[in-house]
Parts: C-alpha cells; structure tokens; sequence
C-alpha cells in the first residue's frame, strides 16, 4: 500500500475583496451589529451553530426576511 503524505493541491482561493463582499461576511456583521455576536472564523459560526441552534435559525429567519403563518 502506498501511503500519500502530499496534500491535495489548492484549486483555488478567493481574494480579500471576494470575502469581504460574500454573503456570509455580510451574514457576520449583521450578526455583530445586531446582536453583539463576533466569530473569528468559520469554524467558530459553525460551532455556535450547533451549540446554540434556536438562535442560529432566529438570527436567519431574522437576517433573511423569511415569511410564514407560524413564528
């Protein structure tokens, strides 16, 4: 069995002006600005995510203006 120690090669990644201007980005500082939440990274969104689901799926229903019958 042959062992493969390289990493896969990099495809691509997106430039500084590219996140900046990414829903998500924008999704983070709504978030801070609202409610006075920060995550330094993706990993830590994700991890407050599941930790905290009801929140995540208020602030989304909140950041996009999503419509139903029943809160």
């Amino acid at each position: 069995m042959v062992s493969n120690t390289h990493s896969p090669k990099l495809l691509w990644s997106p430039s500084e002006s590219f996140k900046k201007d990414s829903n998500l980005s924008h999704y983070l500082q709504w978030l801070k600005n609202q409610r006075g939440l920060s995550f330094g990274d993706y990993q830590s969104l994700w991890q407050w995510s599941v930790d905290f689901p009801a929140n995540f799926w208020e602030s989304l229903w909140e950041y996009f203006p999503i419509h139903s019958h029943t809160p």
